[in-house]
């Protein structure tokens, strides 16, 4: 099955393309973003030093236990190491005997 992106309607094409995983994604990080901007603007109107300090260790806490989340995520999948079986030589690097 092969999608045809002409002929389908605008609504259809915006709707492909902010469904995507990539672009769940990204508004997921905008989002992120966005929440924290807002967070930090509400706590820089702190005036007493002793609570902003608590809340900037608490927001480096929990950017600490994010990277290692995200870091023992990338340890836990696996790495491609499979072989790649056939004629490598017409397999590979297809474009490389023709005229631009």
């Amino acid at each position: 099955m092969v999608l045809d992106w002409e002929a389908l309607p605008p609504v259809q094409r915006i709707e492909l393309m902010t469904t995507h995983d990539l672009a769940k994604r990204e508004k997921q990080k905008l989002e992120l973003l966005r929440s924290v901007l807002t967070y930090f603007h509400y706590a820089s109107k702190e005036k007493r030093p002793d609570v902003f300090r608590s809340e900037i260790e608490r927001i480096n806490r929990a950017v600490a236990e994010t990277q290692d989340r995200w870091r023992t995520r990338q340890v836990d999948q696996p790495t491609d190491v499979s072989l790649r079986w056939g004629d490598v030589e017409n397999e590979l690097g297809k474009h490389r005997n023709q005229q631009v």
